[in-house]
C-alpha cells in the first residue's frame, strides 16, 4: 500500500456535532468514489489536555449506485491545530474491502476531504 496516489477519494459535509466534556461526536455525509453515498458517525475522544490528539471510534454506512447497503465500523487517531483536523482510520467493509482512510477536515467550513487506501 502507498499512500502517494489513493484509490478512492471524495468530500463529505459536517451534518452534526455533538460536544462533551471528554468527546466530540460528528456526523458526515457526503460521495465517496466507488463507494457512492456515505454516512459516518465518529467520535473523537481526546487524550490530551488541549484536545489536539486522540482517538476515535465510529460507524459507516453506504448505498452504492445500484441501491446496495454496506455497513463498516472505523477505528483510528486524530490530530488537530485550530480549526482544522487530520483524521486517521481503518475500516473493515461488510463486502470484504479494507482501507485505510485519511479525512483533511476544516471544522469552520464543514467540509472533510476524504482519501481512501487500500491494502
Amino acid at each position: 500500500m502507498g499512500l502517494s496516489k489513493p484509490v478512492e477519494h471524495g468530500d463529505v459535509t459536517i451534518t452534526g456535532v455533538t460536544v462533551n466534556e471528554d468527546s466530540t461526536t460528528m456526523n458526515f455525509e457526503g460521495t465517496v468514489g466507488k463507494y457512492g453515498s456515505v454516512f459516518v458517525t465518529q467520535t473523537l475522544h481526546a487524550l490530551d489536555g488541549d484536545k489536539s490528539r486522540g482517538g476515535l471510534e465510529g460507524n459507516a454506512r453506504v448505498i452504492l449506485d445500484d441501491g446496495t447497503l454496506l455497513w463498516s465500523p472505523v477505528t483510528g487517531t486524530f490530530r488537530s491545530e485550530r480549526s482544522t483536523a487530520t483524521i486517521f482510520f481503518l475500516d473493515c467493509v461488510s463486502k470484504g474491502d479494507q482501507n485505510f482512510v485519511i479525512w483533511d477536515v476544516d471544522m469552520l467550513g464543514k467540509t472533510a476531504r476524504v482519501r481512501v487506501y487500500c491494502w
